[in-house]
């Protein structure tokens, strides 16, 4: 199920402290009683998410909260009404929780959140949130990734109501590397954010994820062919919402027979989504070829609004 533009937008906020997390239970008032969710509520016509959450965790709780980062996105289906969840890692500021409008509170650890039989929108996000606590820190902050990067150095991870995309800087602070969400985030001890770039390419992609952004600014490091330069160049003009073909692409990349050699440029892009090679499909509008798999790419483009109906492109050809 994707978010449609009927969809009733809704907040929740996973309060974190000590490793645990807040849940609360759906009063009978409420339907779907008994079943357990990050508390908060819907989101009024022209109010930002976050200053929703904080409004409705001051009147749900009385509490203040400082909102962190995205932690993900739940659908579900209530009736005839379709449920759009965003979640946000949060911390409290200011009070003690208790409970106006659920009938119960309770903390939970990483290994108690699968006991709670939890609403169907809260439950996919568990296993993000489960990660999340036992690095010990609710924020979104880099974590060493178990693999290397063919440049010797450790990845870090950073959440997005998206995912976890993964990502390598250089020692000059350069953008290196960027891969799409895994499931979940690698395991390790947590690590200080890599620098500035670091900070903004996590700012950055939560904007991309709440649908804010349609362009990324950070400095690159990109190492490649100078045909694979000029395609990737070529790749971060292609505005959002757009497609192109392959055919185009080496066109505009200055070797329009070289239609071969673009989708390989196209597949050896390391800097994923931030280098949109997500947005070259065939002349006929079909999905091919994605480092990523041809489900993210799929994912990306009705994200951004690319497809139609019967999930074709209409790329410039």
């Amino acid at each position: 199920m994707r978010p449609g533009p009927d969809s009733i937008p809704v907040v929740g906020a996973a309060i974190v402290a000590g490793g645990r997390c807040l849940a609360a239970r759906r009063s009978a008032a409420m339907g779907l009683a008994g079943r357990w969710e990050f508390p908060g509520g819907k989101v009024e016509p022209g109010e930002e998410p976050e200053a929703a959450l904080r409004r409705e965790i001051r009147e749900e709780l009385g509490v203040e909260i400082e909102v962190v980062a995205p932690l993900g996105t739940g659908l579900s289906r209530e009736g005839e009404r379709a449920i759009a969840l965003a979640v946000y890692l949060c911390r409290l500021t200011a009070g003690t929780p208790r409970p106006r409008e659920h009938d119960a509170l309770r903390w939970l650890g990483p290994d108690e959140l699968g006991d709670l039989d939890w609403a169907p929108a809260d439950t996919p996000l568990l296993p993000p949130l489960a990660a999340i606590l036992r690095r010990g820190s609710p924020a979104p902050v880099p974590v060493p990734d178990p693999e290397a990067s063919a440049m010797g150095e450790p990845f870090v991870a950073i959440p997005t109501r998206l995912g976890v995309f993964r990502a390598r800087f250089t020692a000059a602070g350069e953008l290196a590397e960027l891969y799409v969400p895994e499931t979940a985030p690698p395991a390790g001890g947590t690590v200080p954010a890599a620098g500035a770039v670091a900070t903004a390419l996590a700012r950055q992609l939560a904007e991309y994820a709440a649908g804010r952004r349609r362009e990324f600014d950070l400095p690159l490091a990109l190492t490649g062919t100078e045909f694979q330069r000029a395609v990737w160049a070529e790749l971060q003009r292609i505005p959002y919402g757009g497609t192109i073909s392959y055919g185009e692409l080496a066109r505009r990349a200055g070797r329009p027979a070289a239609i071969r050699a673009a989708g390989q440029a196209c597949g050896a892009n390391p800097v994923s989504l931030v280098v949109p090679c997500h947005r070259v499909v065939s002349r006929d509008g079909r999905l091919t070829g994605y480092g990523g798999g041809l489900p993210w790419k799929r994912y990306l483009l009705e994200f951004e609004g690319a497809l139609d109906v019967s999930g074709r492109a209409h790329p410039e050809a």
